[in-house]
This record gives C-alpha cells, sequence and structure tokens, in this order.
C-alpha cells in the first residue's frame, strides 16, 4: 500500500510548536504535533509528540481511524528534540503507530489525553489519506548525455508492499528501451519513507536519435496489488544544437537589460550569444552565469548557462532579439527568441524606483530599484490633473467607492497627501457592475481625477508598490 497525503501536518514537527504551543502551556492543556504520516510495507505509519505542562511524566494519546477509535496508548517515546524545545517537558513524549489500513480514502486523527484542569483533550491534528496498493514514485530528469547519442534519466519508485527496491521499464516514443532496479540512494525519499532505507532512486541510459520524444517511466509493482504504474513522462528536444530562451528584456532611461540561458547539448562549456535590436548587432556575452533552474531540467551540463547584458537602447527601437553560437555540429547558430521592446520611460523622470506618469500620454512605467522598467501601460486618468511634480504612495485599499451613484473600484494605490483622493485603481463600476469605460479606451482621458487601470495591472501595481515610492507625474 501506500499513502497519499493530502494534508500539511507531514514534517511540522517541534517547529511547528510556535506561539499556539506556549498558549497551551499556559493554560494547562496538552498540546504537541502529528509530525509525519507514511506508509510502510505493514500500514499506515502515525508519529507525533504530546506534553502536558501538569506533568513531565508520558500522557496519553488516542488514535482515530475515521472517526473509528483506534486505541489508547502512552506518549512515551524518547523524543530529545522535544525536551529541548519546550521547557517542563519530560524526555519521552513521543508516539508511533502502525495501524494496516484498506484501500481508500481515510482521516487519522490524534487527540492528547488532559491529565489536569482544562478540556479533557486536545486535537493534535487530522490527516486525509488516500490508501493505494500500486507502486508509485516519480520520473525527475531526462536529458541528452553531452557529446553523446544518450539519453540519462533519473527518478525514483517504491512499492509499499515490499521493503525490497523495484523495478522501473522505460519507453521512448511508446517503445520499450530498457529496465533498470530503482536501488540507488535517495535520502529524501528514505527521509519520506524510512521503511526503504533510502534506495529508491534510478538512473538508466539509453540512444536516441535526434528529434522530440516523449519518454515515460513506469514503476513494475512487487506486492499484491496492480502490476504497474506510470510515474511520469517527460518530452526531450534530441539535438545537437543550442538550445535556450531569451527570458527578459526590460527597458530603461537609455538601455535594455536582457536575461536567458543557453546552452549546446555537445559540450557542458558556455556557449556565446550575439544580441541584435531591430536586426543591428548589439553585443556579445557569453552564458556563464549561474542558473540553478537549468541545472535542475539538465544536471549533466550544471548551473552556470545564464546570461545577462545590458544594451545601450535608441528611441524607437522595436525589439531585441537573441542567437546562442552552436559549439558542435549543426548550424552555426540558433535563435533563442526576440522581444518587443516597451516605450522607454520619459526623460526627466527620475532615477531609482518609481512610478512615472506621463499625463498626456496616457501612460504609467512600474520601475525598479536598478533603473529599469517592471512594467508600463496604457492608464485613463484626467488631462493635466494632478499637475506635474513628484508624489509619493502613503495608502492602499483593496476596496473603495467613489461616494456617489453606488460607484466602486478596487485595487486602490493612493499617491496624493494633499487628501484629494487621487489613486490608482481597477476601471470603476456602477452598482449593477457596469464598468464606466472599456480597456479599449485605456490611453484616453476618461478620469475625474484618479487612474484608472487593466484589471490585471491594477492587481501588478498593487503587489509591487511599497508606501513611500515616488509618483513622478509629468506633462508629457
Amino acid at each position: 500500500m501506500v499513502l497519499m497525503v493530502a494534508g500539511t501536518l507531514t514534517g511540522a514537527g517541534v517547529g511547528a510548536l510556535g506561539l499556539a504551543g506556549t498558549a497551551a502551556a499556559a493554560g494547562g492543556n496538552p498540546f504537541g504535533f502529528v509530525d509525519s504520516v507514511y506508509q510502510s510495507p505493514d500500514g499506515v505509519v502515525i508519529s507525533g509528540w504530546t506534553v502536558d505542562p501538569d506533568t513531565t511524566g508520558p500522557i496519553d494519546v488516542h488514535l482515530y481511524r475515521d472517526g473509528q477509535f483506534l486505541g489508547a496508548w502512552k506518549a512515551d517515546g524518547s523524543r530529545p528534540d522535544v525536551a529541548a524545545a519546550v521547557p517542563g517537558a519530560g524526555p519521552r513524549s513521543g508516539f508511533t503507530h502502525v495501524f494496516p489500513t484498506a484501500e481508500g480514502s481515510h482521516r487519522f486523527c490524534a487527540y492528547a489525553i488532559n491529565v489536569g484542569a482544562g478540556a479533557p483533550y486536545v486535537l493534535l491534528g487530522c490527516v486525509p489519506v488516500t490508501v493505494t496498493d500500486a507502486p508509485f514514485g516519480a520520473f525527475d530528469v531526462v536529458q541528452r548525455v553531452p557529446g553523446t547519442e544518450l539519453a540519462q534519466v533519473y527518478g525514483w519508485a517504491l512499492d509499499a508492499n515490499v521493503a525490497a527496491p523495484i523495478s522501473v521499464h522505460l519507453y521512448a516514443d511508446n517503445v520499450f528501451v530498457g529496465a533498470v532496479v530503482a536501488d540507488r540512494d535517495r535520502s529524501d525519499q528514505g527521509a519520506a519513507f524510512p521503511w526503504s532505507g533510502g534506495r529508491a532512486g534510478f538512473e538508466a541510459t539509453f540512444p536516441l536519435s535526434e528529434g522530440e520524444h516523449v519518454v515515460c517511466a513506469y514503476a513494475i509493482g512487487a506486492g499484491p496489488g496492480a502490476p504497474w504504474a506510470g510515474i511520469g513522462c517527460k518530452s526531450i528536444n534530441f539535438t545537437s544544437t543550442p538550445i535556450g530562451n531569451l527570458d527578459t528584456a526590460r527597458v530603461g532611461d537609455s538601455a535594455v537589460r536582457v536575461t536567458g540561458w543557453a546552452l549546446d547539448p555537445d559540450v557542458t562549456a558556455p556557449v556565446d550569444i550575439h544580441l541584435y535590436i531591430d536586426g543591428y548587432f548589439a553585443g556579445a556575452v557569453p552564458a556563464n552565469e549561474t542558473r540553478s533552474d537549468v541545472a535542475g531540467l539538465y544536471p549533466a551540463y550544471g548551473a552556470e548557462h545564464g546570461f545577462g547584458a545590458t544594451l545601450w537602447l535608441w528611441p524607437g527601437a522595436q525589439n531585441v532579439c537573441a542567437y546562442a553560437i552552436n559549439l558542435g555540429a549543426g548550424p552555426g547558430y540558433v535563435g533563442l527568441g526576440c522581444k518587443g521592446l516597451d516605450p522607454m520611460p520619459p526623460a526627466g523622470s527620475g532615477g531609482g524606483r518609481r512610478i512615472v506618469y506621463a499625463n498626456l500620454s496616457q501612460r504609467l512605467w512600474l520601475i525598479g530599484a536598478d533603473g529599469f522598467v517592471d512594467r508600463t501601460y496604457p492608464i485613463s486618468g484626467k488631462y493635466l490633473d494632478p499637475g506635474p511634480g513628484t508624489y509619493q504612495v502613503y495608502a492602499f485599499q483593496r476596496y473603495a467607492d467613489a461616494g456617489h451613484d453606488g460607484i466602486t473600484m478596487e485595487y486602490f494605490v493612493a499617491f496624493n497627501p494633499a487628501g484629494l483622493g487621487y489613486g490608482f485603481h481597477t476601471i470603476p463600476t456602477y452598482a449593477d457592475g457596469t464598468p464606466l469605460q472599456s480597456e479599449s479606451e485605456l490611453g484616453f482621458f476618461r478620469s475625474a481625477g484618479c487612474v484608472r487601470q487593466r484589471r490585471s495591472d491594477a492587481v501588478y501595481m498593487w503587489n509591487w508598490a511599497r508606501a513611500g515610492d515616488p509618483v513622478v507625474v509629468l506633462a508629457r
């Protein structure tokens, strides 16, 4: 059997005690936690701890499954971690019990029984679970072995009906390509399923042709349950030419900051990236910056495959493109993508983190501390109102109303400390939900003073803005 935990109590441990435990101790009631719930060949294992501030000795714990009483036990297991973390706790406060459980959905609950004044019992936690006899696991990685025609896979698999390692069968495009035993060290799974001893990992290589493929892994059962179970499928572009992506292009006052990643499957060394703006060569950089996300997808190649560059930008530039230079067989370069460039912030808007409101253009820029734009978009405000100047974000109101005609708005970010009610917010609506304008009208004067935004932009600003952020209003 395998336990599929639907709750979030597993692994919380002593650290979850926090203020709740302190309050419980002050009140004289017992307190504690359900630390872990996992499946073993013998059944569902429940572990935890509990103490009562009225005694240093072990207290009783009652356990229930689906509302049915399973029994009472002393929480007398050794828990030096609890004794060290909880003042006055004795050395023996832990409990661990195993319950054979049929397939299906269940709910396990643990209660601490009080030995002094206060409530007769305290709930330590309930965990909903689904039990199945099928093997289980995860298919973590498929990648090309650098410089070879071999694909490499990683993952883990277990069958809770047996403590021994099980087999994993591999398929590429629905064709069987090999079998491997999941007997490699996986400390993460050893922690989650102690009965496995951490011997749950698998790794294998097999030849693969150039092109797009789908590789799937199946855990082969060794007990009385289902004979096999799929543990995942992954796509792989098996190519000798570079792969990667141009991730971001953030404009600034006179430059654009680009980031991305690239690697060449033929080598582990970084490749060079050539950058173009509107078809003109703008610079070259090596893709040798750390990108842990890339390393997670392609472990054999390491993490040093990211790139970043700041390029001079002229007004009116439309797009930036990135190309990876091939180090092996195939074409000399591969495009990583192009990105359209946002309008540059108006000149004279200051520096650093700020909100720039170009009134005559009816456009807004959210500019980060590095001077590059995080987001820009059209808005609807009022002609030259508020007047040019530097204001400041000073309040946030999730819901607001205009004070007349039942008009309301959301995600209100106030920026006029004179108290005149100016702010950035969603397009207002009447009481019946009818908007005062359409999104297609953004970019034109429509407001009585506040600044209307598309809902997605208003939510973005609400999360982006901070109290004290400068708001630079320009007559441009």
